[in-house]
């Protein structure tokens, strides 16, 4: 997700992040989760912080990475794992042998072996992978 701001963009925006009425957003999902996202903000409104530290649009890229088969973290929930307010990226998609995963979702575990399609600058995806393999 990007949020643009009266022409300022807003890249990778955190959970706490609040989204005024004329913001124009970027969101990536399935159809379902789209239309769950468009009901919900259609009826809330709110303000936004935003720090100086956080990346530009311009420092985004999505990166490939494997989750490795040491990984402690496989089997848990994203959700639960919280990687935006870790590390300040997204998953995008996960590749599987059984075929790709587009925006997965808060209850969708990883599994030792998938190839995660990572929102985020180059140094939050290197944190990432090395959290993932310790």
């Amino acid at each position: 997700m990007s949020i643009e701001r009266q022409g300022v963009p807003i890249p990778n925006p955190t959970a706490d992040t609040i989204i005024y009425p004329i913001d124009k957003l970027f969101l990536l999902g399935q159809d379902e989760n789209l239309r769950r996202a468009e009901h919900r903000l259609d009826g809330e409104a709110g303000a936004v912080m935003v720090g100086s530290e956080k990346p530009q649009l311009s420092d985004l890229s999505l990166e490939p990475l494997t989750v490795p088969n040491t990984s402690r973290q496989t089997g848990i929930p994203l959700g639960s794992l919280a990687l935006n307010a870790l590390f300040g990226i997204q998953i995008a998609g996960i590749k599987r042998a059984n075929g790709p995963l587009l925006s997965p979702g808060r209850s969708e575990t990883l599994q030792s072996g998938d190839q995660l399609l990572v929102l985020g600058t180059p140094e939050q995806v290197n944190e990432l992978a090395f959290w993932l393999s310790t």
